[in-house]
């Protein structure tokens, strides 16, 4: 017994056929069911005069919503290209039980890959399938592969929670292979040599590592992911963001090879060299200057700068007092006259000590002690002084 309900509705058809009764002999009654097909009865109960109830008759219905375990979901996996370390994936799926979208499960090589909602509008399934509605198409990229062949499989999952049928597998073959690119500058700072190009591994279009080698010994790596909309225009899909960068340390002034290698990812065999280029570091003897010595209580005191063209490194000074090697001090004060006048070298070139020294008249001299190419460690200054 699903419900009950009594007559009392009107039914002049009914009154026409039996004159002798009135016409309020209708019902009309609603009663709960579960989604699917139902054989439906009505019985007419006759315990008031004692005997049987009388079945009027049964007929079967279908209770529209999702049904558990009933329909198994179909669909078509139409699209499984390929695109640099990427799958784009395309189709459609429905569940007979519900007009409802359903959700597509998709894996590559056996492993989740993701899951999408199959509610694009495709008219042509809906004309397929009356009464569903166009709404079961679904299309996405699937990313984070390299390159080589890849199987894609595509379920649809069952609306009741019954079986999640296969919807289609396809073998995609991604493009791989060695990087490739360009080394397009090398120029020349103090200390040190920038370096620019661009690098692509067919295996993906995410940015790969450079590294560079100065005279056959590595010396930095960077990322080539800076925007290069040359090299995006070139190599469509894989993006702009290809592009190095990078300012590697040179130990010495002078005439240098840059080589740049570019990391292979994926499925090539080998880290290929992109390109070499001679550079050339600026570099000679150290210079600066001695600008004043104060004599005081125990000492003098010495103020100056210096600069080796070889380096941005600060220079050591070495402080003879009567021609008698006295101090060493390491010129790295913060001096702005000097990095104003020698960009790219930095500020830190300041020296400021107090050299010992007993009380009396001395000559100071201060020399600069070469680093790199330079021939010989400079003097760059000598003062008589009166220490306290």
């Amino acid at each position: 017994v699903a419900g009950s309900g009594t007559t009392g509705g009107s039914r002049p058809d009914v009154t026409a056929v039996y004159p002798a009764y009135p016409a309020d002999r209708g019902y009309d009654i609603t009663v709960p069911a579960a989604p699917g097909g139902h054989t439906v009865c009505v019985r007419a109960d006759n315990s008031d005069v004692g005997l049987p109830a009388t079945t009027i008759g049964c007929a079967w219905v279908t209770v529209p919503g999702v049904v558990q375990g009933r329909a198994v979901p179909v669909g078509h996996l139409e699209v499984a290209w390929p695109a640099p370390g990427a799958l784009q994936v395309g189709g459609w799926a429905l569940d007979a039980d519900t007009p409802d979208p359903i959700d597509v499960h998709m894996y590559v090589d056996g492993m989740f890959w993701g899951a999408v909602t199959a509610n694009g509008n495709r008219p042509d399934v809906g004309a397929a399938f009356p009464g569903m509605g166009a709404a079961h198409g679904f299309s996405t990229t699937l990313t984070g592969f390299l390159g080589g062949t890849h199987q894609l499989c595509v379920y649809g999952i069952n609306a009741g929670g019954g079986v999640n049928p296969r919807i289609g597998c396809a073998n995609v073959t991604l493009p791989g292979g060695n990087p490739r690119g360009s080394f397009d500058t090398v120029t020349a700072a103090p200390g040190a040599a920038r370096v620019t190009g661009w690098l692509i591994d067919p295996d993906t279009p995410k940015g790969i590592t450079a590294h560079v080698y100065v005279d056959g010994v590595w010396a930095a790596r960077a990322t080539a992911d800076q925007s290069r909309p040359d090299v995006g225009a070139a190599f469509p899909g894989y993006g702009a963001a290809h592009g190095y960068d990078v300012t590697v340390p040179v130990a010495s002034g002078g005439a240098h090879q840059v080589c740049v290698y570019a990391i292979n990812v994926g499925l090539g065999n080998t880290n290929p060299r992109i390109a070499c280029r001679s550079v050339t570091l600026p570099a000679g003897n150290p210079h600066g200057s001695f600008d004043a010595a104060t004599g005081q209580q125990g000492g003098v005191r010495i103020q100056g700068w210096s600069i080796d063209p070889d380096t941005t490194s600060p220079v050591t000074v070495h402080v003879y007092v009567d021609g008698v090697w006295t101090a060493r001090y390491l010129a790295d004060g913060v001096r702005p006259d000097v990095g104003a006048a020698f960009p790219g070298y930095g500020a830190s070139h300041g020296y400021d000590a107090v050299v010992p020294a007993k009380a009396g008249k001395h000559k100071v001299c201060v020399y600069a002690i070469n680093t790199g190419l330079g021939t010989t460690n400079p003097l760059l200054g000598c003062r008589t002084v009166t220490a306290g």
